[in-house]
């Protein structure tokens, strides 16, 4: 068994959007799903969007599958914005510009470290605030989330290998955390 002085946590952080408002709920919510219940909603984007070096943007609709890459089914669009700013970490363009505002959006704060996003203090920092909001949006008190990005609930241990932390998420109990496809129930997905 190797075991490595850095794990792919390191550098990699694999985070979902999630929301929870501590507003009153519904006429009618005591027959409701969990998730209006408990005031817990995930959020679902469609897009999907890549920040390279502040200096590359890719915003598209495609998905890595069979509807989107072929051409004969779904019709899916996206664009490209490339932006020299000059070498790192001294950018200082749209493309950063506009990751440090969709930044401040989903974590609620504009820290220091989000300026260099290659560095471990930013890393450390966007996990600290996911981690914060994970354990807001499973906590048994409802409260309002001043932020959204959610540590995706998962282990990755010394040599790689990714396991569930949790198994499932909250209001899900046969939606297991598996690192496979799983069935959402339709209140999810419609």
């Amino acid at each position: 068994l190797v075991v490595y002085d850095r794990l792919p946590t390191d550098y990699l952080v694999f985070m979902c959007l999630g929301n929870r408002e501590n507003a009153n709920l519904p006429p009618g919510a005591e027959n409701a799903h969990l998730t209006t219940k408990n005031r817990r909603h995930m959020v679902y984007v469609h897009s999907k969007m890549a920040i390279i070096d502040d200096e590359y943007i890719i915003c598209g609709s495609a998905n890595i599958n069979d509807r989107s890459m072929r051409g004969n089914r779904d019709t899916e669009i996206a664009v490209i914005a490339h932006q020299h700013g000059g070498p790192l970490p001294e950018r200082n363009g749209d493309v950063q510009n506009f990751r440090l505002c969709l930044w401040q959006e989903h974590f609620g704060e504009s820290p220091p470290e989000f300026m260099h996003p290659e560095s471990p203090a930013c890393v450390a920092r966007v996990q600290q605030i996911a981690r914060a909001n994970w354990e807001a949006y499973t906590a048994p008190q409802v409260v309002d989330m001043k932020s959204h990005a959610l540590m995706y609930p998962y282990h990755v241990n010394g040599v790689g290998i990714v396991e569930p932390s949790v198994p499932h998420f909250p209001d899900y109990p046969k939606a297991p955390i598996q690192g496979r496809i799983t069935v959402l129930p339709n209140i999810v997905t419609t």
